[in-house]
Protein backbone atom coordinates (compact mmCIF):
# COMPACT_ATOMS: atom_id res chain seq x y z
CA UNK A 1 0.00 0.00 0.00
CA UNK A 2 1.29 3.33 -1.11
CA UNK A 3 0.26 5.78 1.51
CA UNK A 4 2.53 8.82 0.89
CA UNK A 5 -0.30 9.39 -1.63
CA UNK A 6 -3.39 9.33 0.90
CA UNK A 7 -4.78 13.25 1.27
CA UNK A 8 -4.90 14.46 5.17
CA UNK A 9 -5.55 18.04 6.72
CA UNK A 10 -2.75 19.76 7.26
CA UNK A 11 -2.51 22.88 9.66
CA UNK A 12 -0.21 25.55 9.92
CA UNK A 13 0.28 25.66 13.62
CA UNK A 14 -1.77 24.68 16.31
CA UNK A 15 -3.86 27.52 16.04
CA UNK A 16 -4.81 26.96 12.69
CA UNK A 17 -8.58 25.70 12.92
CA UNK A 18 -9.41 24.90 9.07
CA UNK A 19 -6.04 23.45 7.69
CA UNK A 20 -5.78 22.76 4.02
CA UNK A 21 -5.67 19.27 2.10
CA UNK A 22 -2.59 17.68 0.78
CA UNK A 23 -0.60 14.43 0.50
CA UNK A 24 0.93 12.53 2.87
CA UNK A 25 4.20 12.76 1.71
CA UNK A 26 3.93 16.07 1.30
CA UNK A 27 3.87 16.23 4.93
CA UNK A 28 6.31 13.93 6.23
CA UNK A 29 8.79 14.32 3.28
CA UNK A 30 9.05 18.66 3.87
CA UNK A 31 11.98 20.00 4.75
CA UNK A 32 10.98 23.35 4.52
CA UNK A 33 11.18 23.58 8.30
CA UNK A 34 14.43 21.72 9.53
CA UNK A 35 16.34 24.14 11.32
CA UNK A 36 13.08 25.21 13.36
CA UNK A 37 13.15 21.67 14.52
CA UNK A 38 17.12 21.35 14.75
CA UNK A 39 16.70 24.58 16.95
CA UNK A 40 14.08 23.30 19.37
CA UNK A 41 16.03 20.26 19.84
CA UNK A 42 18.81 22.36 20.69
CA UNK A 43 17.13 24.06 23.44
CA UNK A 44 17.16 23.91 26.42
CA UNK A 45 14.18 26.78 27.80
CA UNK A 46 11.03 24.26 28.16
CA UNK A 47 8.83 27.48 27.45
CA UNK A 48 11.05 28.00 24.20
CA UNK A 49 10.64 24.47 22.60
CA UNK A 50 6.79 24.54 23.70
CA UNK A 51 6.63 28.08 21.44
CA UNK A 52 8.36 26.35 18.31
CA UNK A 53 6.46 22.72 18.52
CA UNK A 54 3.06 24.73 18.24
CA UNK A 55 4.60 27.11 15.77
CA UNK A 56 5.13 24.38 13.24
CA UNK A 57 3.17 22.56 10.44
CA UNK A 58 0.57 19.61 11.74
CA UNK A 59 -0.96 16.94 10.27
CA UNK A 60 -4.12 14.58 10.92
CA UNK A 61 -2.76 11.40 9.73
CA UNK A 62 -5.77 9.57 10.32
CA UNK A 63 -7.65 11.46 7.86
CA UNK A 64 -9.52 14.95 6.01
CA UNK A 65 -11.40 16.99 8.73
CA UNK A 66 -13.60 20.11 7.24
CA UNK A 67 -14.75 22.84 8.10
CA UNK A 68 -12.67 22.37 11.43
CA UNK A 69 -10.28 19.68 12.59
CA UNK A 70 -13.29 17.70 15.26
CA UNK A 71 -13.80 14.02 14.85
CA UNK A 72 -17.61 14.70 13.70
CA UNK A 73 -16.23 16.85 10.55
CA UNK A 74 -14.23 14.15 9.34
CA UNK A 75 -14.86 13.97 5.68
CA UNK A 76 -12.78 11.23 4.57
CA UNK A 77 -10.56 8.71 6.53
CA UNK A 78 -7.08 7.86 5.60
CA UNK A 79 -7.07 4.29 6.62
CA UNK A 80 -4.16 5.37 8.60
CA UNK A 81 -3.41 5.13 12.18
CA UNK A 82 -0.53 6.66 14.32
CA UNK A 83 0.55 5.64 17.28
CA UNK A 84 3.69 7.40 19.10
CA UNK A 85 6.23 6.20 22.04
CA UNK A 86 7.26 8.56 24.32
CA UNK A 87 10.61 8.12 26.17
CA UNK A 88 9.10 8.90 29.26
CA UNK A 89 7.17 5.63 29.10
CA UNK A 90 10.04 3.80 27.74
CA UNK A 91 12.47 4.19 29.87
CA UNK A 92 13.23 0.76 30.85
CA UNK A 93 12.86 -0.87 26.87
CA UNK A 94 16.18 -2.47 26.03
CA UNK A 95 15.97 -1.20 22.10
CA UNK A 96 15.11 2.31 22.70
CA UNK A 97 17.32 3.82 20.56
CA UNK A 98 17.13 1.31 17.47
CA UNK A 99 13.16 1.30 17.67
CA UNK A 100 13.11 1.37 13.71
CA UNK A 101 14.77 -1.83 13.37
CA UNK A 102 12.24 -2.96 16.11
CA UNK A 103 9.12 -1.53 14.04
CA UNK A 104 10.62 -3.55 11.03
CA UNK A 105 9.88 -6.87 12.76
CA UNK A 106 6.21 -5.93 12.12
CA UNK A 107 4.65 -6.34 8.59
CA UNK A 108 2.25 -3.91 8.82
CA UNK A 109 4.29 -0.98 9.91
CA UNK A 110 4.31 1.63 7.27
CA UNK A 111 6.53 4.34 8.28
CA UNK A 112 8.59 5.15 11.51
CA UNK A 113 10.17 8.19 12.74
CA UNK A 114 11.63 9.97 15.11
CA UNK A 115 9.14 12.93 16.58
CA UNK A 116 10.11 16.68 16.38
CA UNK A 117 11.73 16.54 20.29
CA UNK A 118 13.82 13.81 18.71
CA UNK A 119 13.02 11.85 21.73
CA UNK A 120 10.11 9.69 21.37
CA UNK A 121 8.85 8.02 17.83
CA UNK A 122 6.00 7.34 16.12
CA UNK A 123 4.33 4.64 13.32
CA UNK A 124 2.00 4.90 10.50
CA UNK A 125 -0.09 1.56 10.15
CA UNK A 126 -2.94 1.25 7.49
CA UNK A 127 -6.17 -0.41 9.13
CA UNK A 128 -8.80 -2.42 7.39
CA UNK A 129 -11.67 -1.03 8.74
CA UNK A 130 -11.40 3.30 8.98
CA UNK A 131 -14.58 2.88 10.56
CA UNK A 132 -13.24 1.16 13.34
CA UNK A 133 -10.45 3.21 14.67
CA UNK A 134 -10.79 3.01 17.97
CA UNK A 135 -10.94 -0.56 18.01
CA UNK A 136 -8.03 -0.96 15.74
CA UNK A 137 -5.83 1.47 17.88
CA UNK A 138 -6.70 -0.55 21.01
CA UNK A 139 -5.68 -3.74 19.23
CA UNK A 140 -2.07 -2.34 18.12
CA UNK A 141 -1.14 -0.92 21.32
CA UNK A 142 -2.04 -4.14 23.51
CA UNK A 143 0.54 -5.94 20.87
CA UNK A 144 3.17 -3.43 21.31
CA UNK A 145 2.24 -3.47 25.30
CA UNK A 146 3.21 -6.94 24.86
CA UNK A 147 6.40 -6.26 24.18
CA UNK A 148 6.92 -3.65 26.59
CA UNK A 149 6.74 -0.72 24.47
CA UNK A 150 3.98 1.81 25.80
CA UNK A 151 1.84 4.06 23.97
CA UNK A 152 0.35 7.34 24.04
CA UNK A 153 -3.57 6.38 24.17
CA UNK A 154 -4.12 9.85 23.21
CA UNK A 155 -3.73 8.91 19.87
CA UNK A 156 -6.82 7.01 19.37
CA UNK A 157 -8.35 10.28 18.91
CA UNK A 158 -8.93 9.90 15.38
CA UNK A 159 -8.11 13.73 14.96
CA UNK A 160 -5.17 14.00 16.63
CA UNK A 161 -2.55 16.44 15.56
CA UNK A 162 0.73 15.08 14.71
CA UNK A 163 4.08 17.75 14.28
CA UNK A 164 6.02 18.05 11.61
CA UNK A 165 9.35 16.62 12.13
CA UNK A 166 12.73 15.56 10.70
CA UNK A 167 14.31 12.26 10.97
CA UNK A 168 16.85 11.85 7.78
CA UNK A 169 17.08 7.88 8.22
CA UNK A 170 12.94 7.07 8.58
CA UNK A 171 12.00 3.48 8.38
CA UNK A 172 9.56 2.62 5.54
CA UNK A 173 7.93 -0.08 4.19
CA UNK A 174 6.34 0.24 1.18
CA UNK A 175 5.04 -3.16 1.09
CA UNK A 176 3.27 -2.83 4.40
CA UNK A 177 0.25 -5.22 4.92
CA UNK A 178 -2.97 -3.72 6.20
CA UNK A 179 -3.50 -4.27 9.83
CA UNK A 180 -6.69 -6.33 10.69
CA UNK A 181 -6.67 -6.98 14.27
CA UNK A 182 -9.79 -5.17 16.03
CA UNK A 183 -10.07 -5.00 20.24
CA UNK A 184 -13.53 -5.30 21.55
CA UNK A 185 -14.34 -4.50 24.53
CA UNK A 186 -15.71 -7.42 26.75
CA UNK A 187 -19.19 -6.41 28.12
CA UNK A 188 -19.43 -7.14 31.71
CA UNK A 189 -22.12 -9.01 33.05
CA UNK A 190 -25.33 -7.46 33.36
CA UNK A 191 -25.70 -7.23 37.51
CA UNK A 192 -29.28 -6.59 38.86
CA UNK A 193 -28.19 -4.54 42.16
CA UNK A 194 -28.48 -0.99 44.12
CA UNK A 195 -25.23 1.15 43.56
CA UNK A 196 -23.87 1.56 47.23
CA UNK A 197 -23.41 4.65 48.87
CA UNK A 198 -19.23 3.86 48.31
CA UNK A 199 -20.38 3.54 44.45
CA UNK A 200 -21.72 7.04 44.02
CA UNK A 201 -18.88 8.12 45.77
CA UNK A 202 -16.26 6.48 43.93
CA UNK A 203 -18.17 7.96 40.61
CA UNK A 204 -17.99 11.24 41.93
CA UNK A 205 -14.51 11.88 42.61
CA UNK A 206 -13.89 10.06 39.19
CA UNK A 207 -16.13 12.42 37.26
CA UNK A 208 -15.08 15.43 39.14
CA UNK A 209 -10.90 14.11 38.42
CA UNK A 210 -11.93 13.77 34.90
CA UNK A 211 -13.05 17.36 34.33
CA UNK A 212 -10.08 18.92 36.18
CA UNK A 213 -8.15 16.89 33.80
CA UNK A 214 -10.21 17.21 30.48
CA UNK A 215 -9.92 14.00 30.00
CA UNK A 216 -12.22 12.39 27.20
CA UNK A 217 -13.10 8.77 28.14
CA UNK A 218 -15.50 8.52 24.91
CA UNK A 219 -13.30 8.76 21.86
CA UNK A 220 -15.32 6.47 20.14
CA UNK A 221 -19.18 5.81 19.68
CA UNK A 222 -19.23 2.47 21.61
CA UNK A 223 -17.00 3.88 24.60
CA UNK A 224 -19.65 6.40 24.83
CA UNK A 225 -22.46 4.15 25.12
CA UNK A 226 -20.71 2.09 27.50
CA UNK A 227 -20.59 4.65 29.38
CA UNK A 228 -24.13 5.50 29.92
CA UNK A 229 -25.16 2.19 30.21
CA UNK A 230 -22.30 2.12 33.08
CA UNK A 231 -23.64 4.89 34.93
CA UNK A 232 -27.27 4.26 34.38
CA UNK A 233 -26.68 1.78 37.34
CA UNK A 234 -27.62 5.00 39.24
CA UNK A 235 -30.45 5.84 37.52
CA UNK A 236 -31.61 9.94 37.51
CA UNK A 237 -28.40 10.80 39.61
CA UNK A 238 -26.05 9.05 36.66
CA UNK A 239 -27.28 11.63 34.40
CA UNK A 240 -25.63 14.96 35.45
CA UNK A 241 -22.28 12.34 35.54
CA UNK A 242 -22.96 11.27 31.99
CA UNK A 243 -22.92 14.72 30.86
CA UNK A 244 -19.64 15.70 32.43
CA UNK A 245 -18.03 12.72 30.99
CA UNK A 246 -19.65 13.57 27.41
CA UNK A 247 -18.48 17.34 27.65
CA UNK A 248 -14.94 16.41 27.25
CA UNK A 249 -15.43 15.15 23.94
CA UNK A 250 -15.61 17.55 20.83
CA UNK A 251 -18.52 16.26 19.51
CA UNK A 252 -20.63 16.82 22.60
CA UNK A 253 -24.20 17.74 22.32
CA UNK A 254 -26.41 18.37 25.09
CA UNK A 255 -29.45 17.14 23.06
CA UNK A 256 -27.89 13.76 21.62
CA UNK A 257 -26.73 13.09 25.26
CA UNK A 258 -30.59 13.43 26.85
CA UNK A 259 -31.60 11.33 24.29
CA UNK A 260 -29.04 8.68 24.44
CA UNK A 261 -29.42 8.49 28.44
CA UNK A 262 -33.14 8.49 28.25
CA UNK A 263 -33.16 5.73 25.78
CA UNK A 264 -30.80 3.37 28.24
CA UNK A 265 -33.21 4.10 31.45
CA UNK A 266 -36.34 3.34 29.16
CA UNK A 267 -34.85 0.20 27.56
CA UNK A 268 -33.31 -0.65 31.24
CA UNK A 269 -29.54 -1.46 29.41
CA UNK A 270 -27.06 -2.16 31.90
CA UNK A 271 -23.61 -2.88 32.47
CA UNK A 272 -21.63 -3.41 35.60
CA UNK A 273 -20.58 0.13 37.00
CA UNK A 274 -16.90 -1.49 37.04
CA UNK A 275 -16.99 -0.95 33.91
CA UNK A 276 -17.02 2.73 34.24
CA UNK A 277 -13.92 2.54 36.52
CA UNK A 278 -12.15 0.49 33.83
CA UNK A 279 -12.61 3.08 31.28
CA UNK A 280 -10.87 5.57 33.66
CA UNK A 281 -8.73 2.95 34.37
CA UNK A 282 -7.48 2.42 30.54
CA UNK A 283 -7.23 5.93 30.12
CA UNK A 284 -5.38 6.80 32.80
CA UNK A 285 -7.06 7.96 35.73
CA UNK A 286 -5.47 6.83 39.22
CA UNK A 287 -8.37 6.84 41.61
CA UNK A 288 -7.71 5.15 44.34
CA UNK A 289 -10.03 2.02 45.25
CA UNK A 290 -10.89 1.19 41.62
Amino acid sequence: MDIFKKEISIYNGVSDTAGTTATLAAFLNSRRHVEDIQRLRACNDAEEKKRIKLSLPQATISGIFSPTRKAENLQAHSGLVCIDFDAKDNTTFPQWNELKKVMARFREVSYCSKSVSGNGYFAIIPIKYPKYHGQHFEAIRRDFLKLGLKADIACKDVCRLRCMTYDDAPYINVNATTYTARYIEPMRPIRHFQPSTNDEARVEAAVRAIERQHLDITTDYALWVKAAMALAGLGERGREYFHAVSRQNDSYKFAECERKYNNILRTRQRVDIGSFFYLCKIYGLQISNY
